[in-house]
């Protein structure tokens, strides 16, 4: 007689594909490496959805209740739907992200313009030409 145990498979497979893509978000595209092209987060994306489908192979031919059969198709569900907005969003809508180069090269010069030093004087950018200038504007006062 078999005994019927849990299909733990039912939530690691939504789990692990949630994990791969909030982990590129959080983590990984901070990363030149891997923010190009996610190198960690696709196979684990990739082995979350085959945990979800091995999981609903298991619900189908191993257990009888309906509950579990439900639970695995809406997992399975879930993790397709998770790895095909991360797949997209990371291929498909970052490519249209306008280059670094363009906005580096349009903001190399800043605008001129005058402020007031600690002490009350003005103090013009133009002052600094040909000088390499760091620009710090914070909040609030010391």
């Amino acid at each position: 007689m078999k005994t019927r145990g849990s299909n733990h498979l039912l939530w690691m497979g939504p789990l692990l594909v949630f994990a791969g893509a909030v982990s590129y978000f959080e983590v990984f595209s901070y990363i030149a490496v891997l923010r190009d092209f996610p190198w960690l987060n696709f196979p684990l994306v990739l082995a979350g959805i085959v945990v979800s489908v091995v999981g609903l192979w298991r619900a189908f031919s191993d257990d009888p209740t309906v509950l579990s059969r439900v639970l695995a198709v809406c997992g399975l569900l879930a993790s397709l739907a998770i790895g095909g907005l991360f797949s997209l969003s990371v291929l498909a809508l970052s490519n249209r992200l306008p280059s670094i180069d363009g906005v580096t090269a349009e903001l190399a010069t800043a605008p001129d313009f005058t402020l007031d030093d600690q002490h009350g004087r003005p103090v013009t950018l133009s002052d600094f030409r040909g000088r390499n200038v760091v620009l710090v504007f914070y909040r609030g006062h010391w």
